[in-house]
């Protein structure tokens, strides 16, 4: 069974929660393209539960530079 992680424990990891789901969506697209998990026996196999088990092992370091989604960026004309 998967661990749930509360509010107070993201947090820890940092308070900016947007640079939090940034930086586990942009790994849970790593591993689901094929990147191996940084963690040996993963509790899931569903790329985004990978993604936040590793952040909350203390495996990827969540910033407040995120790079924004090229998706997201403005047209120029």
């Amino acid at each position: 069974m998967v661990r749930r992680f509360s509010r107070e424990e993201l947090s820890k990891k940092n308070n900016n929660i947007y640079a939090l789901v940034r930086t586990l969506a942009s790994r849970a697209v790593d591993i689901s393209r094929g990147d191996t998990p940084l963690l040996l026996r993963p509790q899931s196999k569903n790329p985004a539960t990978i993604a936040l088990e590793e952040i909350m092992a203390g495996k990827i370091n969540v910033g407040t530079d995120v790079e924004p989604d090229i998706r997201c960026r403005a047209t120029q004309d």
